[in-house]
């Protein structure tokens, strides 16, 4: 782990030095630059972690612009739904965007910032939502706020009940189990199998407070599933890369 931690902080402050210039001249490179980084993190993981992905679902990958609905557990999913869907947008905490470049980098690439405090007007977020849609980018939501510990569950937020009721377009739920891998707030790494379940789409026209409760059924029992498969790994040690 402290290996690929050094290598993670080089790799930022390299392609974040070089790729400065791209702030003051093109979206376009600066998603090129973000996908590059996002390889090189990933062949860290898979070449010094002993990390495998997996992807089930593949054929419930939204081809084109989708709003996408995830479990959080580790910074993982973050990096690579940089590569599994299409330009995606995150929406993201307003204090993200303080911490210097890669706050920067998170305006150019046209990341959403809502208030902890619960100050973002649920129907800006709308708005906001529908504009990056609209420019053929997917939108990707955690609807708990936050990173949650494997097996635990957090309060599922308003926000995305909005935007698929004021917009009527399908949410593609996802499930994981990145904790187990790369557990929250922790220094270490742990090598194994990162899956990453892709489910059906929830389809418009669900009672907006009926898709809340069946949203969070969905994600959580896959996660669960994906879990009580992985249990071994509950008792291995950390990478000593």
């Amino acid at each position: 782990s402290l290996i690929f931690n050094i290598l993670l902080v080089l790799a930022t402050l390299v392609l974040g030095g070089l790729s400065f210039p791209c702030l003051f001249i093109s979206r376009n490179i600066a998603f090129k630059v973000s996908h590059l980084w996002t390889m090189t993190v990933l062949f860290l993981f898979k070449s010094i972690i002993g990390v495998k992905i997996e992807i089930i679902g593949k054929e419930y990958v939204p081809t084109n612009a989708a709003l996408i609905a995830s479990k959080h557990q580790s910074a993982l999913e973050t990096i690579f739904f940089n590569i599994l869907f299409n330009s995606p947008v995150y929406i993201l905490k307003k204090e993200l965007l303080w911490i210097p470049i890669i706050g920067s980098f998170f305006k150019k690439l046209g990341m959403i910032a809502i208030s902890r405090k619960g100050t973002t007007s649920l129907r800006k977020l709308t708005r906001r939502a529908s504009e990056t849609l609209s420019q053929g980018k997917s939108l990707v939501i955690f609807p708990e706020g936050t990173r949650s510990e494997p097996g635990k569950t957090g309060r599922y937020r308003p926000g995305i009940d909005i935007i698929y009721s004021d917009l009527q377009i399908p949410v593609t739920p996802v499930a994981l189990n990145t904790g187990l891998i790369w557990p929250k707030n922790s220094f270490r790494k742990y090598p194994g199998t990162v899956t990453f379940h892709v489910l059906p789409p929830i389809l418009p026209g669900m009672d907006q407070k009926t898709f809340l409760p069946y949203l969070k059924e969905t994600i959580e029992s896959a996660s669960q599933d994906l879990l009580d498969i992985q249990k071994p790994y509950l008792t291995r040690k950390p990478s000593d890369g």
